[in-house]
């Protein structure tokens, strides 16, 4: 094998359509993996003392593997070093080493090992929320030279895996929140002229996002300044992100109408046989006939009787999964320290002592206002 750095877009695009074949075929399942997702955080959502590059993996002239890092500056003991991570905010998840099927055990440490020799002075390296099927997860186990590898539990995140019939599924709710769906379609029975809209493949396309901006800005999100139609960046990201899904005829949206009214919307990413819900948004002025539940029980039916689809993903943990008898998997974050004093005793061993403190209920109180205090949130 060899590696290639690529740092600037034009370059990178050249290889677009083989990285986004690899995210297709990876067991994740996730589009965070492919270039489309990528390279629209990439254009859109870095900060201004942020750098990035690419790095691809080739067996002769195929790629075989892409590692997408961010770079920033980390002032250690005055020195500024740099510290690396894959992509990600509140608005990314999950962006991994990737490899072509198979063959992890061998892509992914190169992958490593070409990170190292190009990064002579990292502080460390971090991946965030990776899920527990990710091959990262144990491509490492018996690699420890130059490295040191930390992870931590972050949280978990529901699925709904579709097994039997749809009228199956439907017998396994509750008593009472199947009755409380029911009420919800009563309701919904009232208003005229309501439409459940499933938009996919080539239907699906750019334009959707408008629907789905006008939708979640109606609501509590607006109020806590977080849709996305109050931020320019997100609005061009999201606008680049869905604009190369629909090329890929990966995304899908998801509408529940009463005439020309959306009440509620879902975008969706179809990855083989999963369909990955990356966001929702409901009408609150409709709230009392459960747009949100009704545009996902239709949802859950469209999918069995597609029979194309295995599994609904929700990527995130809301107590509200719980109704639909969703399943759930654990994702971590992983942070590499490569073996050298600094970032050994003041990354690794404080890592890993941040995580134990957490761990431990009597002591968390202590170190959440310790961590606090250190960054000057306290007066």
């Amino acid at each position: 094998m060899n590696a290639q750095i690529v740092s600037s877009f034009d370059a990178l695009r050249a290889h677009a359509d083989a990285w986004n074949q690899l995210a297709y075929a990876a067991p994740h399942r996730l589009p965070t993996l492919s270039y489309a997702w990528v390279a629209s955080y990439l254009e859109n959502l870095l900060t201004s003392q942020e750098k990035w590059y690419c790095i691809l993996a080739f067996d002769r002239q195929e790629l075989v593997g892409v590692l997408p890092i961010v770079v920033a500056p980390h002032k250690v003991l005055g020195n500024l070093l740099p510290r690396l991570r894959t992509p990600h905010n509140k608005h990314s998840f999950s962006v991994d080493f990737l490899s072509a099927s198979g063959r992890e055990s061998e892509v992914i440490p190169f992958l490593l090992k070409s990170l190292m020799e190009a990064q002579s002075r990292l502080y460390d390296f971090s991946l965030n929320r990776l899920p527990l099927v990710s091959p990262t997860m144990t491509a490492f186990d018996n690699v420890r030279e130059g490295a040191i590898f930390v992870k931590e539990f972050d949280g978990a995140g529901s699925y709904l895996k579709l097994e039997n019939t749809f009228e199956q599924y439907k017998k396994s709710l509750s008593r009472n929140f199947s009755r409380n769906l029911i009420k919800a379609k009563n309701k919904l029975a009232r208003l005229p002229a309501v439409k459940t809209v499933f938009l996919s493949e080539g239907d699906a396309t750019v334009d959707g996002l408008e629907h789905f901006m006008r939708i979640e800005a109606s609501g509590w999100k607006a109020r806590a300044g977080t849709a996305i139609s109050q931020s320019p960046k997100l609005v061009a990201y999201y606008s680049s992100l869905v604009r190369r899904l629909s090329d890929l005829r990966w995304l899908e949206w998801h509408f529940l109408q009463t005439g020309d009214r959306i009440i509620a919307a879902q975008m969706g990413v179809k990855m083989g046989r999963a369909l990955v819900i990356l966001k929702i948004a409901y009408d609150e002025e409709m709230s009392y006939c459960s747009p949100g539940n009704l545009l996902l029980e239709s949802t859950i039916e469209r999918a069995y009787t597609s029979g194309d689809i295995d599994v609904i993903d929700c990527i995130t943990d809301m107590p509200w999964h719980k109704n639909w008898k969703m399943e759930q998997r654990d994702y971590y974050n992983f942070w590499i320290y490569p073996r050298k004093p600094i970032s050994w005793l003041l990354g690794a061993l404080g890592r890993r002592a941040r995580i134990g403190i957490r761990r431990l209920p009597i002591l968390a109180p202590f170190y959440r206002q310790l961590k606090g205090y250190m960054k000057g949130d306290q007066k």
